[in-house]
């Protein structure tokens, strides 16, 4: 492949990348412009660092990293009431609740 058309297939996956990310930008007119490029670029951060898996369609990246988040929160939370410290402390103020 020669200089010239490598350099014309850089520019065009740049352009697609752009126009990808400039469609991605403008599906969220909710979200101010600064909002929505800080989550994308967090977001690709993370798909490159394998935390988050890329499917080639936004929504479904996002979905699945939702319902990663979830997953891990849904762990943690189990942990911590699972304790015994914390159902001692649970149950101390459920009996403060019941003298009122």
């Amino acid at each position: 492949m020669s200089v010239e058309q490598q350099a014309t297939q850089n520019v065009a996956e740049a352009e697609a990348s752009l126009s990808f990310l400039d469609r991605a930008i403008s599906a969220t007119a909710q979200t101010p412009v600064d909002t929505t490029k800080e989550l994308l670029s967090i977001m690709t951060a993370q798909a490159l660092e394998g935390t988050v898996t890329w499917d080639k369609n936004l929504t479904l990246t996002i979905e699945k990293a939702i319902g990663q988040l979830d997953r891990k929160i849904s762990e943690q939370l189990s942990t911590v009431m699972q304790n015994a410290e914390f159902q001692k402390m649970e149950g101390s103020w459920l009996g403060l609740q019941k003298t009122r």
